[in-house]
């Protein structure tokens, strides 16, 4: 069993700690874990990964994962991006990723959570879809952020290439990308790299993903 140190959960207010708990729901008990886009490890403070076999974590953010090792010293942690994950195939029972993968070439990071996954292996996904990302809209509209609504802007339309062309431009000014998702893109695209049993809930705050690797081609 992993007993990791409480500091990266002290770190967070209760109520955010309470929201996140709530869409922690994949058994974790013997297995192999990644999280991918896990920031500074915050996720593996929860109990439910002390019963894990080994915690691994990606983060494009150098400064996030060094206190990641830092906090949480038996799991293994690495510096990389979701569409090219360090790890060998079929060698994670579980991958999870919240709220990282709308940030991603999607496509190609789906295709690598389906690499490293065990066939049979679980993936776990939250995210906010359209009718979040519509609130912020709003928001930024009422608050006459003019930044804002332009980064919206091309949101909207990165959300429209991927879907008409499974490939997410980046923002012209500082390269990142973020896109919105339904959930009829984001199931063809599940099922497109592999996935079944593909199985999606909408709460107050977040669209919850399921599905299980399905075997090589």
């Amino acid at each position: 069993m992993l007993h990791p140190h409480h500091s990266a959960h002290d770190r967070r207010d209760e109520a955010t700690i309470a929201r996140q708990r709530a869409v922690v729901t994949v058994d974790m008990r013997g297995k192999t874990v990644l999280d991918v886009g896990c920031g500074d490890g915050w996720n593996f403070a929860y109990p439910e990964f002390s019963d894990a076999r080994a915690l691994s974590g990606v983060d494009i953010d150098s400064a996030a994962i060094a206190r990641a090792r830092a906090d949480f010293p038996t799991a293994t942690f690495a510096v990389a991006v979701a569409e090219s994950l360090p790890f060998p195939a079929a060698s994670h029972d579980v991958v999870i990723a919240k709220a990282s993968l709308p940030y991603t070439e999607i496509r190609l990071a789906l295709r690598e959570m389906r690499r490293v996954l065990k066939p049979g292996g679980q993936l776990y996904l939250t995210m906010h879809d359209w009718r979040m990302q519509l609130g912020w809209f709003r928001g930024d509209i009422a608050d006459h952020s003019l930044p804002r609504i332009i980064d919206h802007g091309y949101i909207v339309l990165a959300s429209a290439i991927f879907a008409l062309t499974g490939h997410v431009p980046t923002r012209p000014w500082n390269g990142t990308r973020q896109t919105f998702q339904t959930q009829q893109r984001l199931r063809r695209e599940l099922q497109r790299a592999g996935f079944t049993e593909v199985n999606m809930q909408r709460t107050e705050r977040h669209l919850i993903v399921t599905a299980i690797c399905g075997m090589p081609h």
